[in-house]
């Protein structure tokens, strides 16, 4: 025996013992129908499951929207990351206008070897660029004259605390806890500032570099005032002339693509 639908959509259905009630409104049947998805309760309907091709496209697709995704993601945390180093180097020009008004000029480290921008590739030393700056701008030393005997009790001009540091190894802090404390380094002798072995940090977490003129008078030096940029997310580049000029070649080599200057 066989019924036929009523207007609620309410189909009968016996065979021999077994009865069945279905029930499937107009909508899900037309959803059934669009979407190709076979319903266990509707006879004659395809019960085959997805191909494999079918598969392979939906796959794709999260794939490629997962991509687009990660990359914009990434995008958004580069563009983060340069603008944090335009605010970390005018802070740290900033301080170095004001070293300067103390002192008459900026820290003269032209003498001085530069370590490398990436800390993994080789360890940093007292005598390094970046060592000397941070010690300058935080009154232990002047502008020239960066022995241990040079040091004195300035003026800090530099506040450490907004900024990433480096922290040396065998030590689980990047500064030590006479930092800013000033001491006799002889009996009788006025109280100098602990020099600290750090520098200054990118988001990258690479060193900023900074040059300027040596400490003889005469050292050549063509640049207005200092040269100060991160070497950006790859942490390596090509070190400008003895006399700080920067030309189109510079800004144009391969490992100074990505690095970003101050002023520039």
């Amino acid at each position: 025996m066989r019924l036929h639908p009523d207007r609620s959509g309410q189909v009968l259905q016996s065979t021999g013992a077994r009865v069945r009630l279905v029930l499937l409104g107009p909508r899900i049947r037309k959803f059934c129908e669009r979407a190709r998805i076979a319903h266990p309760l509707v006879k004659g309907r395809d019960t085959r499951a997805a191909t494999l091709v079918e598969i392979l496209v939906v796959l794709g697709i999260v794939a490629l929207l997962l991509g687009v995704t990660v990359a914009m993601i990434s995008g958004v945390k580069q563009r983060a990351s340069a603008a944090r180093v335009r605010a970390d180097m005018s802070l740290i020009a900033q301080a170095l206008e004001e070293f300067r008004r103390i002192h008459g000029d900026y820290p003269r480290t032209g003498d001085l070897p530069q370590g490398d921008p990436d800390p993994a590739r080789q360890p940093l030393a007292r005598h390094h660029a970046q060592a000397v700056l941070f010690n300058a701008l935080t009154g232990v030393f002047g502008a020239t004259g960066f022995a241990a005997s040079d040091r004195c009790n300035g003026r800090s001009c530099l506040d450490a605390s907004r900024f990433s540091l480096e922290i040396p190894a065998g030590r689980t802090s990047a500064l030590s806890p006479n930092f800013q404390i000033a001491v006799p380094a002889s009996p009788g002798s006025p109280p100098v500032k602990c020099e600290e072995l750090t520098c200054l940090l990118d988001p990258w977490g690479g060193r900023y570099v900074y040059y300027h003129r040596g400490a003889s008078v005469g050292a050549p030096w063509s640049s207005g005032a200092y040269v100060l940029y991160s070497a950006g997310p790859d942490r390596r580049h090509a070190a400008p002339t003895l006399d700080g000029a920067l030309t189109a070649y510079d800004f144009a080599a391969a490992d100074n693509v990505d690095n970003i200057y101050q002023d520039r």
